[in-house]
């Protein structure tokens, strides 16, 4: 089954329909090369070093989320076996800790964000083939219709707005990973399609109609689909008069507009919890990364107090692997993912489980320690907070991280079947019987 986008199944009169008064555009037809140019090939690709900044700059936004982490991991690796422990202490008194805090996330941010900006996910292209494709489709399939006046541009064509969605879709940058590039750029090319119905001929914009009266879900609103039934009865008319067809073309045009863009606002959510998602994850692991770091300030570098740095790091990792298979166990009981392309929002879960996973097992084994203390009557005797820790090496420990890392994965459970029932309310939206659609 074919992924589904903001507008997967085309419109009928982009479709085999004869162009207007049977005439093509003279720009539509002509050849390079025995082919015809697309309104996309006219436009020029950008310069070499913008296309590199937007890459590496996409890059180095991606590897936040993992770099607080990846800060983590080695910053607690060098900080209880340095190579040169002599060296390593001479090191940590010259260098204020602030400067290491934030260096250490730097060269994280940077070792990951180069190799990221390899990838050249700062192209429209590259960011979600799906959607650049669906987009260039519709940009090609309206190019035969590029010389026609658009209502309310006071004079302005068709091939102007053409040529600036096709620049658009070409300009490299973040955007296209945040996701607002692919939504902004379909709100402009269904706003376009939809003001063709009032330039094309009464007989096409019918046959608009019927295509639109297919796709219509029966949860839409009654006055839509209303509407719509009033403007196929205007056009149907055995004689129509100027004012019935203006009518009927406006009303099609209305609904048309609106029906798109509730669409593309369903997968602008999608789009939304993907980014609050992602930003959760950054801020859970520079909130894991601080903890590290104030451990390490408070219980120094002694031999024996170093070993509670290496159990919470254990802990850490012992929470993220549980997060990684209550998360492979969920998906395997639970029906097959609806295909509706979520711009990611599924790439985000995997990424963000297995931290909050982790968070959830150190936090719960440190509280459980620090309980367990006060409980004893420990902490009455004078014991600091570093020797209540030591209870964290405890076996048993690792049966309270397990479960602590459990918990996330009850809240992400109901949130997947959330995101599922809004993909499936699309798959209803978009049939995918094109050929029913009158031509």
């Amino acid at each position: 089954m074919a992924v589904l986008q903001p507008d997967s199944l085309p419109d009928a009169a982009t479709i085999g329909a004869p162009a207007l008064n049977g005439k093509q555009s003279a720009s539509t037809s002509a050849k390079r090369g025995g082919q015809p140019t697309t309104i996309v090939e006219e436009v020029p690709e950008p310069s070499w070093w913008r296309a590199w900044l937007g890459d590496f700059g996409t890059g180095l936004i991606l590897a936040i989320p993992l770099a607080p982490l990846v800060a983590t991991i080695l910053t607690v690796i060098v900080y209880i076996s340095p190579a040169n422990p002599g060296s390593w202490r001479d090191v940590v008194a010259g260098v204020p800790v602030p400067v290491m805090f934030a260096g250490n996330l730097v060269i994280a941010l940077i070792s990951i964000g180069l190799p990221l900006g390899l990838l050249r996910l700062g192209s429209a292209a590259r960011a979600n083939r799906e959607s650049f494709g669906q987009l260039g489709s519709r940009l090609v399939a309206l190019q035969r219709y590029q010389d026609l006046p658009l209502a309310g541009h006071h004079g302005g064509t068709l091939h102007q707005q053409l040529r600036l969605a096709a620049r658009e879709l070409k300009e490299p940058g973040p955007r296209w990973m945040f996701g607002d590039g692919y939504t902004s750029l379909w709100r402009q090319v269904e706003q376009m399609d939809a003001q063709l119905n009032y330039v094309l001929d009464p007989e096409l914009v019918w046959a608009r109609a019927r295509g639109l009266q297919l796709r219509l879900a029966k949860t839409s609103p009654t006055s839509l689909t209303k509407q719509l039934e009033e403007a196929i009865a205007l056009l149907e008319k055995p004689a129509p008069d100027q004012l019935d067809v203006s009518r009927g073309q406006a009303l099609v045009a209305q609904v048309q507009a609106f029906y798109k863009a509730a669409k593309t606002d369903h997968y602008a959510s999608f789009l939304r919890l993907r980014n609050h998602l992602l930003t959760l994850c950054a801020l859970t692991a520079l909130t894991v990364y601080n903890l590290f770091w104030l451990g390490m300030l408070a219980i120094g570098i002694a031999e024996g107090t170093q070993r509670i740095l290496v159990d919470g790091l254990f802990y850490l990792m012992v929470g993220a692997l549980v997060g990684l298979f209550q998360l492979l166990y969920t998906h395997s009981r639970s029906a097959p993912s609806t295909c509706v392309d979520d711009y990611g929002l599924g790439m985000a879960h995997i990424i963000v489980a297995p931290h909050l996973a982790g968070f959830a097992a150190m936090v719960g084994v440190v509280v459980t320690s620090l309980a367990n203390a006060t409980l004893s009557g420990s902490s009455v005797s004078g014991t600091t907070i570093s020797q209540a820790l030591g209870q964290i090496s405890n076996p048993a420990s690792v049966l309270v991280a397990v479960a602590f890392a459990l918990s996330p994965g009850l809240v992400f459970s109901r949130f997947r079947q959330s995101v599922e029932k809004d993909k499936e309310g699309l798959v209803k939206a978009s049939p995918s019987s094109a050929g029913t659609i009158a031509q």
